[in-house]
């Protein structure tokens, strides 16, 4: 364990913002539990949303460990928009968990619905 607290303390000294959310990405599936707020708080650092949006896609998979509240979870979907819609759109299964949580069974396909129409007023 002292090795990945380590190995987050220098991933938050990278300067290069896409540097840092790809180093962040490759030790997110690694991290245990106990290690997951020291993750979130090397996110709030990112000042381009592209890259943070980048960090947040690695961190998906380990949302519900997290806890998230629903204020917390509205600004993650915010800045996951900084990403192509269409790998939004692919991840949004693995927020299913965290999505029935905060919102109740039907949210999923509530969020799937409006996207399609989103989508539908494009074309």
């Amino acid at each position: 364990m002292l090795f990945r607290s380590e190995a987050l303390e220098i991933t938050r000294q990278i300067q290069s913002e896409s540097s840092r959310a790809n180093a962040l990405g490759e030790l997110a599936s690694h991290l245990p539990p106990e290690l997951l707020p020291e993750a979130l708080e090397i996110m709030e650092t990112f000042k381009e949303r592209y890259y943070a949006a980048e960090a947040w896609f690695s961190l998906l998979p380990r949302l519900e460990e997290l806890q998230v509240s629903f204020l917390s979870f509205a600004a993650i979907l915010d800045t996951l928009a900084y990403q192509e819609r269409s790998e939004l759109i692919q991840n949004f299964p693995t927020m299913q968990t965290t999505l029935t949580r905060l919102g109740g069974e039907t949210t999923l396909d509530r969020c799937l619905q409006a996207m399609a129409e989103v989508c539908n007023q494009w074309r």
